[in-house]
């Protein structure tokens, strides 16, 4: 029971690990790139340093080299002049000079060879770096905008704020115009005022009846029975 709540406890963890990962992408990326290019200085810092020891080496290489000489010509003149004391001194120098001239050749080539392999795994992390950054903005770019076409797509499916827009939209062209009203009006009363007087010269007389009266139907009535 107790593994099995472990497992669950862990997966749930991890599954939320990998939540705030994907949602901290870009940020976690950003701070990568960040940390490696801290890396990248701290690096070429140390490379400095080594080819400052290597050029230190390679001077103290020379110094003992030119000591070498300097001996060997003056033992060989020590040696033709017969001066054998000066030349056993001469020969011990010259021999404890080899000797470090050996150990500091050795300490050259090693330095050497180490200032090159950096040199070649610093340039390889400087590309690294290069193409992590511009992955890095084209992974923020690529970012924003996935979250501009969500935003986009979340607007476009709201089909109810869609719907009330587009009712608003005929409520609002379905609305009666003042201004057409007021023409409606003015037209009513100009038909009036033209069927009133039209009313009155009839009624008066003059030209055909407009309406049947009562009169003219009982005068109708009386010609039907005369006949």
């Amino acid at each position: 029971m107790f593994r099995t709540l472990n497992t669950l406890m862990r997966g749930a963890a991890a599954r939320q690990e990998e939540a705030l990962v994907d949602r901290f992408a870009v940020d976690l990326l950003d701070q990568k790139v960040r940390d490696c290019e801290t890396n990248l200085r701290a690096a070429k810092a140390t490379l400095a340093a080594l080819i400052s020891r290597h050029r230190t080496e390679q001077r103290q290489l020379e110094a003992v080299n030119d000591r070498l000489s300097d001996m060997t010509a003056r033992a060989e003149e020590a040696l033709k002049a017969g001066a054998e004391d000066l030349v056993l001194k001469a020969a011990q120098a010259i021999a404890e000079l080899e000797n470090e001239r050996d150990t500091r050749q050795k300490a050259v080539e090693s330095v050497t060879a180490r200032v090159e392999r950096m040199r070649d795994s610093l340039d390889r992390a400087h590309r690294r770096v290069v193409d992590l950054r511009q992955a890095a903005m084209l992974a923020r770019a690529t970012d924003q905008e996935r979250k501009a076409q969500k935003r986009f797509s979340n607007t476009i499916t709201r089909t109810s704020d869609m719907t009330e827009a587009e009712e608003l939209v005929e409520r609002i062209m379905g609305q009666r115009d003042p201004f057409e009203e007021d023409e409606i009006l003015s037209e009513i009363d100009a038909d009036l005022t033209g069927k009133t007087a039209r009313d009155d010269l009839a009624a008066a007389g003059y030209g055909p009846k407009l309406k049947t009266s009562a009169e003219d139907v009982i005068a109708r009535l009386k010609a039907k029975q005369d006949k």
